[in-house]
């Protein structure tokens, strides 16, 4: 799985396609992020965790204070939400010391990848 390293911008950025200014919006709490490279994509602060190991997707959340959204057995991986928006970012460091844990990543729109 490719790493997406990402950081979180404000929401005064604008973004310009030739001569037409797009403001942003808040759309049902997704928040734009931008990578290494100032690409744009979109999250809703879910996180991608994935285990070295099957675990019990229901109790890791409760124990780590998340909201499991959806698991994937077969892939030792989860999808869960944090409560708090502007506590991501040091919940996410707080997962990764954690040893059953191999990745946890943003889950993210990509809106460079079009629909065929």
């Amino acid at each position: 799985a490719t790493q997406i390293p990402l950081r979180l911008v404000g929401s005064e950025m604008c973004i310009r396609d030739r001569q037409t200014v797009l403001r942003p919006k808040i759309i049902d709490n997704f928040r734009v992020i931008l990578d290494e490279d100032d690409r744009v994509y979109f999250t809703d602060g879910s996180l991608l965790i994935t285990f070295n190991n099957q675990v019990n997707f229901s109790e890791f959340a409760a124990l780590n204070n998340l909201m499991l959204q959806k698991e994937y057995f077969d892939l030792n991986m989860g999808i869960y939400t944090h409560k708090d928006f502007s506590t991501l970012v040091s919940k996410i460091d707080a997962l990764e010391e954690i040893n059953s844990i191999s990745d946890v990543q943003y889950n993210v729109i990509d809106p460079y990848i079009l629909p065929e």
